[in-house]
């Protein structure tokens, strides 16, 4: 199974799309499933089903901030270049969904949410 189907299954178990991505991508993070899934909770159906940003796009930013950021070390951040790779992440992902990444606009277009957690996932492979 693939990460992106891996990713569809934990979504039909209940994972709300942030967990979905997030947890698709535990062995890679080298983290407990269970502390992800717990982490990502509130970012569901749009931050708090606020219907903000998609939870999928903030399922894959923590992803690729948990691997890209080296922590604080004395002198030197490692914002610029995480929230560098964030941006490229999400600007793929609203590339590929006419320039929408709020929950309430790609609710009901075209696509469902087992396609924005594929193509979320998706993204995040291609930056690692």
């Amino acid at each position: 199974m693939d990460r992106k189907e891996k990713a569809v299954e934990f979504h039909h178990k209940g994972y709300d799309c942030a967990q979905a991505v997030a947890c698709a991508f535990s062995d890679v993070l080298d983290m407990d499933e269970t502390m992800i899934f717990r982490a990502m909770e509130g970012f569901g159906f749009g931050m708090g089903a606020g219907k903000c940003t998609c939870g999928a796009i903030s399922g894959a930013v923590m992803t690729l901030s948990l691997l890209s950021s080296k922590g604080y070390q004395e002198g030197h951040l490692s914002k610029p270049e995480t929230y560098a790779r964030c941006s490229r992440m999400v600007d793929a992902f609203t590339s590929l969904h006419h320039g929408f990444h709020m929950c309430s606009d790609l609710k009901g277009k075209e696509c469902s949410c087992d396609q924005y957690i594929m193509d979320a996932v998706e993204c995040v492979e291609k930056m690692l």
